[in-house]
């Protein structure tokens, strides 16, 4: 790779970041995190072609910004709903990640109060509580469409603990964000519970939250082992001078 090429091609993929970056999505803040891993890669490249020592090259990339782009692996806390930048060391935790806004449902609601509020929360599960805030299970749009609409059951009548599926993840508010991605993986589940440290519901960590926050390699592996069946997880990542 030529000087030229790598301008080039940084140029083309800062211009590309630039445009994602206003978007202020999730998945747009995502792609543009990847083009900067490009802009990241392709230096490195280089700098190994020039004999540039890997040192220099490191300090080089760290001050070789684009004014408004997000740092390859790096998370905007300006749309995080919680204290995002209020990190352990580097380390972020699921306390700082997890969504609190939506409620839960609660035991004793029947099956229409609970389509009610996934309607009027604009979201498609929740988990399900006990009157004191403990996790005793989750429901969702499907539970309601399989387990009511299905068996031709009243809505008004029936109670959401004769719904709701025990089939849940939970973790801890001091678990870190990489543990809780490895808990979905294995758990091939795209919402986490949190809890707190007496037990009780604190919020939800969902497969959008680890696109926003996760570099894009950990962001994709996530969530190849939630959609894909095929995917095997591995406890670490196989040696590559292995055959």
């Amino acid at each position: 790779m030529t000087p030229a090429q790598f301008a080039r091609s940084s140029k083309d993929d800062a211009v590309v970041a630039g445009v994602l970056v206003k978007k202020q999505s999730p998945f747009h803040l995502t792609a543009a995190r990847c083009c900067v891993w490009q802009i990241s890669t392709a230096w490195h490249v280089y700098c190994s072609q020039q004999a540039i020592p890997m040192a220099t090259a490191t300090t080089k990339l760290s001050s070789f910004t684009h004014a408004g782009l997000p740092a390859a692996g790096a998370t905007d806390s300006s749309a995080a709903s919680g204290p995002s930048s209020e990190v352990r060391g580097k380390v972020m935790l699921c306390c700082h990640v997890a969504g609190t806004s939506v409620g839960p449902a609660v035991c004793g609601e029947t099956a229409k109060q609970v389509a009610i509020r996934l309607r009027d929360e604009h979201v498609d599960w929740l988990p399900v509580c006990d009157g004191e805030r403990r996790v005793v299970g989750a429901i969702g749009d499907r539970d309601l469409a399989l387990k009511v609409c299905g068996e031709g059951l009243a809505a008004s009548q029936v109670p959401v603990e004769e719904l709701m599926s025990q089939n849940f993840v939970t973790c801890t508010v001091a678990a870190t964000f990489r543990e809780a991605e490895e808990l979905m993986i294995r758990g091939r589940t795209s919402r986490l519970i949190v809890i707190d440290e007496e037990g009780k519901l604190f919020g939800v960590i969902s497969l959008t939250d680890v696109l926003h926050y996760s570099d894009p390699l950990s962001a994709a592996r996530v969530a190849r082992a939630i959609k894909d069946p095929d995917f095997r997880v591995r406890s670490s990542r196989p040696a590559l001078n292995r055959f």
